[in-house]
């Protein structure tokens, strides 16, 4: 026979599991970035390419070719420690896309600069200068 106590438990336990799964299923792009991080970023390998890291996970690639063509692709990313996750990168050159999907970044930063890594054995990045620290 269940009691009174018995119900409330289970009550209880179900409650608990509910929120355990609405929080891990939520969860997904909600991590502890630092502030500093959002922003634009510019190449630092000649041209207008940049991205832009937007506080709600998004971001915005944009890439200009030397005829001045625009090319644009937008999508989600995620903090994991010291990388950022661009979902649904696009690469572009200037025919348009060289092709699109995971990319993930080191970053690095200094007391004035971010830099988010394309690639680090030809010192490629994008980089973000933060304002001056008085």
């Amino acid at each position: 026979m269940i009691t009174g106590k018995m119900k409330v438990v289970m009550i209880i336990s179900l409650v608990l599991v509910v929120i355990l799964f609405l929080f891990l299923s939520n969860h997904d792009y909600k991590t502890n970035e630092p502030e500093m991080l959002f922003g634009k970023y510019c190449f630092n390998n000649g041209g207008t390419d940049s991205i832009i890291i937007y506080k709600d996970h998004t971001y915005k690639h944009k890439y200009v070719t030397g005829s001045n063509k625009v090319y644009e692709g937008t999508g989600k990313w995620k903090w994991n420690i010291n990388e950022i996750d661009f979902h649904d990168f696009t690469f572009y050159n200037d025919k348009g896309s060289a092709g699109s999907g995971l990319w993930i970044s080191k970053v690095e930063s200094t007391d004035n600069e971010i830099k988010l890594i394309y690639s680090s054995e030809n010192d490629i990045y994008y980089s973000q200068k933060l304002p001056i620290k008085k």
